[in-house]
């Protein structure tokens, strides 16, 4: 592949587990973000925004959104789990939750919480507020979105990944980055 300045580029390979599934991944992502997008509307609906203070719905969408795309991370790929080797090629050590469907992810990670969550409505509603002259409550707003959910999404993995690892797994357990010396591949 050219991408124009003279650097053949590699074509991009599907994803393996995904490439036996063909039409059914835009099935799933489809009816995924018909839910996502129908939750998301409901919790506007719920709490209301009037354009001058902060948007809590668009907060919490964000801030739940984070902490399922951390514990689906976490329970879907679980390259996290201490014990399950990094290298591909060797097998994946079976987790309680044994191996979730390939269409797990690409239904509830990018169909319902990529309809769930909202760049657009949060980037709109940062930009709303500066136009009313409310720019200190923008940056608050802008700040406790970003952080709220960074740090949802942390605990989301956190908790999947004990979820994942089952009974036993706590303090004193391999750390989850760079476990049997393997290096991170988060």
């Amino acid at each position: 592949m050219d991408d124009g300045s003279g650097l053949v580029l590699p074509r991009p390979r599907p994803r393996r587990e995904l490439s036996d599934y063909g039409r059914w991944v835009l099935a799933v992502i489809a009816v995924g973000g018909a839910i996502g997008a129908v939750l998301r509307y409901s919790v506007g609906i719920l709490i209301p925004h009037d354009g001058q203070s902060l948007p809590w719905a668009t907060v919490l969408v964000n801030v739940i959104g984070g902490f399922g795309i951390g514990v689906l991370m976490a329970v879907v790929d679980r390259s996290a789990v201490p014990g399950r080797p990094a290298v591909p090629g060797r097998p994946a050590v079976s987790g309680r939750l044994g191996g979730p469907h390939p269409l797990v992810r690409p239904f509830l990670g990018v169909g319902v919480l990529g309809g769930f969550t909202t760049f657009s409505t949060y980037s709109t509603d940062l930009y709303r507020l500066i136009d009313v002259g409310r720019p200190e409550l923008a940056l608050s707003y802008g700040a406790l979105t970003l952080f709220a959910a960074l740090a949802a999404t942390v605990a989301g993995m956190v908790i999947g990944t004990a979820l994942v690892a089952g009974p036993g797994a706590g303090p004193g357990a391999e750390s989850v980055a760079g476990s049997a010396g393997e290096p991170d591949r988060c």
